[in-house]
């Protein structure tokens, strides 16, 4: 009984540890242990011939005993061997015949199973001749299963028929080959090992994403798309369907350590890196190709959310060398620098051809509208954002190349509208289209002074320069006429002796202003605003200017002040009548002139004359003196001491308000 015991305890000891060298003591153990056993046996025999009853017991005990340690001896062999399948009376029926029919019936893991234990028996056999047959007939099953699992492995991208069995199957084999490798020295297990099923597998995969890359369908006929265009779309879709459907359909039957999702998608990366590094392309095709590799490809497709935490993209070598990238660059910048400059100048040209044809622009809401600076703005983003969709880095580099051809645009612009205006002033639409070109010139400059454009200074400068003078020309032109006009009724002011007439006369100015900017309303505010603010400069200097060459003589204190009153009720009526102008800067002007006229005393004179010189820096002696000309009281000794206190000024102090007097000529 404690031989028994013992016995099971080995059998234990050897189940539940992995080493082989353990495995070994136990088997040795237990040989041992049989021998002692028989010893015992046959020392236990009873020495009286005459206990028949005692006999029996002992003998059948005996046989009890031996059928116990044959059980475990059984045991421990099965564990000890677990692949000496031949001792199994199951590996006898274990033919060609069956496995056959396993393999028509598609079970191929039982099918791999069976050929390994085929294996190991063929390798116990002693008959060579016997042997070898055996060795050909196994090749021949081997190489029918081999050919139908990989079949499946194959196809496995576009279905998943028999794709558990199959795995199953080449798992086996890996099994046996590492079995194989870590008992190199047991050369009953040498045939045809290692086979590197897994190994395998991978040069299947490759296979079969060759042929689904290669099954590029042909460019319909007439179809929009380039074939380059046609090409990567085919590639981009296909590859992310079918690495999309190998993490839904596919990783599931495959152990962790196949890396199946990662497997698959070095292939087809390895595809897509040979078709992008050898396509024939053209100029027009080259920011397709790089937008593809740097951006779409990278982020669109294995950044897809069904694949991202699948794939590790960090293991993926570039699609194109940097030898590669800096040759398509180099052919890239000219071309859509090129591109950019083609573009704007059609545009230029076709908005010239709509304004020869003298039709009424369109207007948007209340104004006048064109599209050329929707048009130009979004080629010039274009441009920007088609070298930034390639990689930031490119966006930077033809950032200032495309500024060069935005500021050749604007010129061209100016010098095209200059030329329309020479030609075209008879037309029907004539002013309609010019305020038309004027908001869309304000519109160029909002865009160019805002945040969503990189420019140096010096290149933002010229631009706003450029547009300025093409604003400043549509004003002149729509304000020429009118003011010609005012010219003949400001002359009234220098021939009528009461002030009170000089009111009535810029009355009646103000309504024929009024009259001539109505239709004007179609400019868009900003440009109103610029537009009024001529009209203002326009009346206030006009108005001063004739003020002050009017040789007029006044002793009299209280028609200094009554004309100081009139010349301020003159200046109200402008004032309103310009509220909308963006020179609100000139408002007070005409009040100080009043307000010195009015004033008795020398002192408060000279302060009213240094805060008008403050406010407006360009005032010269000429212009005082000839404003104290109409104060008849003061004598020639107060003029001077007035005078001087412009050489008293402080400069440092001055506002920076534009030129006023420096226009007013031969005071």
């Amino acid at each position: 009984m404690v031989q028994c015991c013992v016995h099971i305890l080995l059998n234990i000891l050897y189940v539940y540890m992995s080493s082989v060298v353990l495995r070994i003591y136990c088997f040795a153990g237990l040989t041992v242990l049989s021998k002692f056993s028989k010893m015992v046996g046959q020392s236990e025999k009873p020495n009286s011939t005459n206990e028949n009853h005692i006999n029996e017991q002992i003998e059948e005990g005996s046989k009890h005993r031996s059928g116990v340690l044959k059980r475990i001896r059984k045991c421990v062999m099965r564990n000890l061997f677990p692949n000496d399948r031949a001792t199994s009376p199951t590996n006898k029926n274990i033919t060609a015949e069956t496995i056959e029919e396993k393999l028509l019936q598609k079970r191929y893991q039982d099918a791999s199973k069976d050929l390994i234990t085929l294996e190991h028996n063929i390798c116990k056999l002693i008959d060579d001749k016997q042997r070898e047959e055996k060795k050909l007939q196994l090749e021949m099953l081997y190489e029918k299963l081999e050919n139908e699992v990989f079949q499946v492995i194959k196809k496995s991208i576009t279905q998943v028929d028999l794709m558990e069995q199959s795995i199953k199957a080449i798992l086996e084999q890996e099994i046996e080959d590492s079995q194989y490798i870590e008992n190199s020295g047991n050369l009953t297990t040498n045939i045809g090992r290692p086979r590197k099923w897994r190994q395998k597998w991978k040069n299947v995969v490759k296979l079969s994403v060759q042929d689904r890359i290669s099954q590029i369908p042909e460019r319909p006929p007439g179809a929009l798309k380039s074939s380059l265009s046609y090409t990567l779309g085919y590639l981009g879709r296909t590859c992310k369907n079918d690495l999309i459907y190998v993490v839904e359909a596919l990783e599931q039957y495959y152990p962790d350590e196949f890396d199946v999702c990662n497997v698959y998608a070095q292939h087809y990366h390895q595809e897509l890196k040979s078709i992008v590094e050898n396509f024939e392309h053209e100029k027009k095709d080259i920011h397709l190709l790089l937008s593809w590799v740097f951006n779409i490809y990278p982020k669109k497709i294995l950044n897809d959310a069904a694949l991202v935490r699948h794939i590790d993209s960090t293991n993926l070598e570039p699609l194109l060398s940097q030898r590669k990238i800096r040759e398509f660059e180099e052919y890239y910048l000219p071309y859509e620098v090129n591109s950019v400059r083609n573009w704007m100048n059609k545009s230029l040209d076709l908005e010239f051809e709509l304004c020869n044809e003298d039709k009424e622009p369109v207007t948007l809401g209340e104004y006048y509208h064109s599209e050329l600076q929707i048009d130009v703005i979004q080629i010039y983003n274009g441009g920007l954002k088609r070298a930034e969709e390639i990689r930031p880095e490119l966006s930077k580099e033809i950032s200032p190349l495309l500024a060069k051809e935005l500021e050749a645009f604007l010129k061209r612009y100016k010098r095209v509208f200059e030329i329309y205006i020479k030609k075209n002033k008879s037309q029907q639409f004539f002013k309609a289209i010019v305020i038309a070109n004027i908001n869309c010139c304000r519109n160029f400059r909002d865009y160019i002074n805002g945040k969503n454009i990189d420019l140096e200074a010096e290149m933002k400068q010229n631009m706003n320069l450029i547009l300025q003078d093409f604003e400043t020309l549509g004003n002149d032109i729509l304000l020429k006429d009118l003011f010609l006009d005012l010219k003949e009724i400001f002359k009234k002011i220098m021939k009528r002796k009461s002030h009170r007439d000089h009111y009535e006369s810029m009355i009646e100015i103000i309504k024929k202003t009024e009259r001539h900017i109505s239709p004007y309303n179609t400019l868009i505010c900003p440009c109103y605003q610029n537009m009024m603010g001529k009209v203002h400069i326009h009346l206030v200097l006009e108005y001063v200017t004739r003020l002050l060459k009017k040789k007029v003589s006044i002793k009299n204190h209280n028609e200094q002040q009554n004309l100081a009153t009139q010349i301020c009720h003159t200046a109200a009526l402008i004032e309103k009548f310009c509220s909308e102008s963006n020179a609100s800067w000139l408002n007070p002007l005409i009040h100080q002139l009043a307000e010195i006229i009015s004033l008795k005393d020398v002192n408060a004179i000279q302060v009213e004359v240094a805060a008008l010189a403050n406010v407006y820096p360009d005032i010269e002696k000429k212009h005082i003196r000839a404003l104290l000309h109409i104060k008849g009281d003061l004598s020639t000794e107060d003029v001077h001491t007035v005078l001087q206190i412009l050489k008293t000024r402080n400069t440092e102090n001055q506002h920076t308000n534009p030129s006023f007097f420096s226009l007013i000529k031969d005071c």
